[in-house]
């Protein structure tokens, strides 16, 4: 099995966040809201184009390190830090964080070895909201960012700690998710917002912040990758900023127009579901759910309506990056 079957952390993540935020709130778009987006998604499809031909370069090349350990690491056989600890002198981390071996076994499961770092701090901002069970509505309306002062201090001090260690810091470069490349790029270390990792041996994990590293997918362990910071990677982050748009909003607006395309194949499910919704006030104690569901309803025919206008341009851009995103995740 090779590595090219694989897909990158950092990429995963990127999308299984995105689908896990973008799905909290069902929200009414307005014509500037999907103007200001249309070029941020032009940009992200360009990003994921572009790691989709760097995976099929990478397929063609003889088995590498990497590629070879992925038997063992899928069975559990491979000790993370110790095997990433033989091919790079980089694998350091700041004061505080916590290297986990079992999860970080589990994790390498996946065939990736991995060694996953904790710093024993619980979420704060949006994500630790949500996580003390406010409803994502509420935790939506007084937080959009994942990370609390606290995270913003360990981002800080991490990010001094690799610096002085000829670690570059290349940036937020996917939602909750900043990057750092040694100068022989032998590593990617991932400084992940919140713990994606809440199952198995990983489950006592702390909810806040962790360190992912791993060696480049794409590596021969060997030579250098050419280019450790795409630019299509910062294209999407200048268009983010040029856009004017949060990560989380745009990832809640590309959600809603996903939801609209849907419903622009059959428009009568939405009638559907209002009935289904009236049928069930007859059987809910709680009338405010069934307000709800109708008022959501409301929102998405709203929105079926601003998507119908802009059809011709949003249709094959959200086509697009929903094929990428299948094939990455294959």
């Amino acid at each position: 099995m090779h590595l090219r079957r694989r897909v990158a952390v950092f990429l995963f993540l990127l999308f299984a966040y995105s689908v896990a935020l973008a799905q909290f709130e069902t929200k009414e778009l307005s014509p500037d809201q999907v103007r200001r987006a249309i070029p941020v998604l032009r940009a992200e499809i360009a990003r994921l184009k572009a790691h989709s031909e760097r995976r099929q370069r990478s397929g063609s090349q003889s088995m590498s390190a990497s590629e070879a350990v992925v038997p063992d690491a899928m069975e559990g056989k491979v000790e993370p830090l110790s095997w990433l600890k033989q091919r790079s002198q980089y694998v350091v981390v700041p004061p505080g964080a916590t290297y986990h071996a079992q999860c970080s076994r589990e994790v390498s499961r996946s065939g990736l070895v991995q060694a996953i770092y904790s710093f024993g701090v619980a979420a704060g901002g949006l994500s630790g909201r949500l996580g003390a069970g406010v409803r994502p509505e509420e935790a939506l309306k007084s937080s959009t960012r994942m990370m609390d002062t606290k995270g913003d201090a360990l981002l800080k001090s991490t990010r001094q700690f690799y610096e002085a260690r000829e670690i570059r810091y290349l940036g937020n470069v996917a939602p909750f998710i900043h990057a750092f490349v040694p100068r022989d790029e032998s590593l990617d270390i991932g400084f992940m917002e919140l713990n994606p990792y809440r199952v198995g041996p990983c489950a006592a994990l702390a909810t806040g912040p962790i360190l992912n590293i791993h060696v480049p997918t794409a590596s021969t362990g060997a030579e250098p990758r050419s280019s450790p910071m795409p630019t299509e990677a910062g294209e999407y982050k200048r268009a983010m900023q040029s856009s004017g748009l949060s990560e989380n909003e745009y990832l809640n607006i590309i959600f809603n127009l996903e939801d609209a395309r849907t419903y622009d194949g059959d428009a009568s499910q939405l009638d559907a579901m209002d009935a289904l919704a009236a049928s069930m006030g007859s059987l809910e104690g709680d009338p405010e759910v069934n307000r709800r569901l109708l008022r959501d309803n409301a929102t998405r025919r709203r929105n079926l309506a601003l998507y119908r206008s802009e059809k011709a341009q949003l249709n094959p851009l959200l086509r697009q990056r929903i094929s990428l995103i299948n094939a990455a995740l294959k």
